[in-house]
């Protein structure tokens, strides 16, 4: 007896011995121990008070298990409630037995603390779901993400991945060397990858091969290693994006540049062979014919004409000479400042322009206005006016047209115009480089209002002109400045 007695109180797992009213009778120190009371506050206590509220139902049925078979052991997993309120998971393996003595009907049960257990089968299933999730991410990320064996062959493609290098089915990339699809960038020779990563992290721009072949792929590349701790084998991961539309906008920012660089180096050209033609239209005839002027009011005041109907005569020729004078000076004028647009409307000044230009030009030029520009910006009037004038000057240069025709249009939010003319037209692929400053500047004009412009022309099939810009964008004019 007192061998079991030695037994019941070093047992490595918690047992209790109750009554047929299911509380405790005797407890060994190792349950005493597992649910933070002595000895003496168990005994006496119920299984119910020291059950979690949610094990009610299966320690009922333990219960009632134990009543209906005396004979047969039970087993179950519950939570008993630790004298601090946390739960403690434990494995209860309960039996029937009969007390020698007063033959009352007990229960001894064997109570073993599985929480350690329970932690690790949650932290185990916990770790299961984060792994699906992150492998979902990886499949569903809008980047690349490639892996490498330690001998840098591909080991995995997410979606974004095969969409890139144009592959249906990952199977066809597996197994093969990175450098199948990397093809190194600006002339650089391509490397492993996985090398490069090694040990630290490396960030680059490569260039990608697809598939079926084409262009290389820019890509911004991070490579770093990845370690498996159970076979201590080195890989690599690799996240690439994509940077076609970045390399685009770069190039196109580049090409603009130089555009610009040129388009200044041409107006200064331009802004000198005006001031030349200027100065010689000022010297060769305005100036010669102010001269002619005053040689003949000299005359008059030296020689003073007595005959009435003689000076008269001599005093209308000079006024006439003057108002000559004054229209060459104010169609000189004209030419710099559509000074109609501070006078009137846009369409006011697009139909003085057509009729100026076809007498000038022997064209025939006719105006279809379809818009009311009462609510148009001045700086965009102005800019379109720029730009219609010289559309007007391309089709004298260039065309040989007989006839064209200006459409104005315009609604609440945008303004349209089209220039038609029955020309020789051109292959609009030489645009850049027979039509550059003309239509650069042009570009440059509705760019700066918010507008663009598109040109349609073929050879023999003339051309058309087709300008749309935001009724409300524009910004100052340099034109318009201190002129209102």
């Amino acid at each position: 007896m007192a061998s079991m007695r030695m037994v019941f109180e070093s047992a490595p797992i918690g047992v209790a011995i109750s009554g047929s009213d299911f509380r405790f009778r005797v407890v060994n120190p190792k349950l005493a121990d597992m649910l933070g009371y002595t000895q003496d506050e168990l005994v006496g206590m119920s299984w119910r008070e020291l059950t979690h509220p949610d094990d009610y139902d299966a320690s009922e049925k333990l219960v009632h298990q134990l009543e209906e078979d005396q004979r047969a052991p039970a087993v179950i997993d519950k939570r008993y409630l630790h004298k601090s309120g946390r739960a403690v998971w434990a494995s209860v393996t309960a039996r029937t037995i009969k007390d020698e003595i007063t033959g009352d009907r007990m229960t001894l049960a064997l109570i073993q603390d599985v929480s350690a257990f329970r932690r690790t089968e949650e932290l185990t299933r916990s770790l299961s779901e984060q792994t699906s999730r992150l492998a979902a991410i990886i499949q569903n990320s809008p980047q690349a993400v490639i892996l490498l064996n330690e001998d840098a062959e591909i080991t995995y493609l997410n979606r974004a991945a095969l969409e890139m290098l144009d592959v249906s089915e990952a199977i066809s990339l597996l197994g093969q060397s990175v450098d199948i699809i990397d093809g190194g960038g600006d002339g650089e020779a391509p490397i492993r990858l996985c090398e490069a990563g090694r040990g630290e992290r490396w960030l680059g721009e490569r260039y990608f091969q697809s598939a079926l072949g084409g262009e290389p792929i820019p890509v911004h590349v991070t490579a770093f290693p990845l370690e498996n701790q159970q076979s201590g084998l080195g890989s690599t991961a690799i996240v690439a994006k994509d940077i076609r539309q970045r390399k685009s906008i770069e190039r196109e920012l580049r090409a603009s540049e130089r555009r610009l660089r040129t388009l200044a180096q041409e107006l200064l050209r331009a802004q000198e062979r005006e001031r030349s033609r200027i100065a010689r239209d000022l010297h060769d005839d305005v100036t010669q014919r102010l001269a002619m002027v005053a040689v003949e009011l000299g005359l008059l005041q030296s020689s003073p004409e007595t005959d009435p109907g003689l000076l008269s005569s001599k005093l209308a020729t000079i006024q006439n000479q003057v108002v000559e004078l004054t229209e060459t000076v104010r169609d000189l004028s004209h030419q710099y400042h559509p000074s109609v647009l501070a006078h009137s409307n846009l369409e006011g000044a697009l139909e003085s322009l057509c009729h100026e230009f076809g007498a000038a030009n022997n064209l025939q030029v006719r105006f279809r206005n379809r818009a009311d520009t009462s609510g148009v910006a001045r700086p965009t009037a102005t800019a379109v006016y720029r730009i219609v004038q010289e559309a007007l000057r391309n089709v004298a240069r260039h065309s040989g047209a007989e006839r064209v025709i200006l459409t104005l249009d315009c609604d609440d939010a945008e303004l349209r115009v089209a220039l038609l003319d029955d020309g020789r037209g051109f292959d609009t692929s030489t645009l850049h480089a027979e039509r550059g400053l003309g239509l650069t500047s042009m570009r440059e004009r509705a760019g700066a209002i918010g507008g663009s412009i598109e040109i349609h022309s073929e050879p023999g099939a003339g051309t058309r002109v087709e300008l749309t810009a935001p009724v409300a964008a524009g910004c100052e004019d340099d034109d318009d400045r201190d002129r209102d």
